[in-house]
């Protein structure tokens, strides 16, 4: 690791109070901060600069090639080479638009939830390089429920240690096993856990991607997380900048912890594929 640890906080930050009664609401204010054509112009500007002048380069070089000299076909290649790599971030400009609009959708539609982790990468609990990177989380709609730490504690531990286990005879406990299990994380997916697991409790597996840019120093400091959930059995879920919960703290993140010991049932040395 470097001597100096990456800064992850990379997407913008209000400079002041974000306008909005509710989390839900300051987060929407966020994202129309952050997504704002105006906090990105100069990459717009130059990536269209940057089309204008790839095909310039290839239209001036193949009639040069053709009029005078052959070996003018090499600036062609060049200006082929400009062109894609334009195109490629007129790509990347697209996906941040449709990932703009999910989230939108889902602040509108989102409850304020706690998301307990499950499983995560050791990656999360240390600075690093990767914008975001998924992990399970146990969350409810019943306030009551998720408002339970201890209580959710336990049921994310129970689920954690049931990871690669084959459980004999309750297929309830097999079933959960298995999600515990996959290797893979798909972003807004979940799962309702056996009412017979839960004591009758509706509570949720999720995958969710934790960007470092919403956490304070850009790593993981606790096993639960401010998330907005779609109600029902599908949907989106999104995790909260913590300093979006207290519209007096918008703009500044809280001094990082030290966690001497993470919990057992948090980190993963090879979670959902990622190492």
């Amino acid at each position: 690791m470097n001597a100096t640890p990456p800064d992850n906080n990379i997407m913008p930050v209000p400079p002041a109070t974000l306008a909005g009664e509710t989390p839900a609401e300051r987060y929407a204010a966020y994202l129309d901060y952050a997504f704002s054509p105006e906090s990105h112009r100069k990459r717009y500007a130059f990536t269209v600069a940057l089309l204008i002048l790839g095909v310039g380069v290839c239209g001036a070089t193949a009639w040069y090639a053709q009029s005078w000299h052959p070996t003018a076909w090499a600036g062609f290649a060049a200006g082929v080479l400009i062109t894609g790599r334009a195109l490629m971030l007129m790509h990347t400009m697209v996906r941040r638009a449709q990932l703009y609009g999910r989230r939108k959708q889902i602040a509108r539609k989102g409850e304020l939830v706690k998301g307990y982790v499950v499983h995560c990468s050791t990656a999360l609990l240390r600075p690093g390089p990767e914008a975001a990177l998924p992990c399970r989380v146990l969350f409810s709609f019943q306030s009551e429920v998720g408002a339970d730490g201890r209580y959710m504690r336990y049921l994310s531990t129970r689920v954690a240690g049931m990871k690669d286990k084959l459980p004999r005879g309750d297929m309830d406990k097999q079933y959960i096993a298995a999600l515990a299990s996959e290797t893979t994380a798909t972003a807004n997916r979940r799962y309702l856990l056996p009412l017979s697991f839960t004591d009758g409790s509706a509570v949720y597996l999720a995958d969710l991607f934790v960007s470092r840019a919403h956490l304070p120093g850009g790593y993981l400091h606790s096993d639960a997380l401010p998330c907005l959930a779609e109600p029902g059995p599908t949907g989106g879920i999104e995790m909260m900048p913590e300093w979006l919960l207290d519209p007096k703290t918008a703009g500044t993140f809280p001094e990082p912890e030290v966690l001497p010991l993470p919990p057992p049932a948090l980190t993963d040395d090879a979670p959902l594929g990622l190492d």
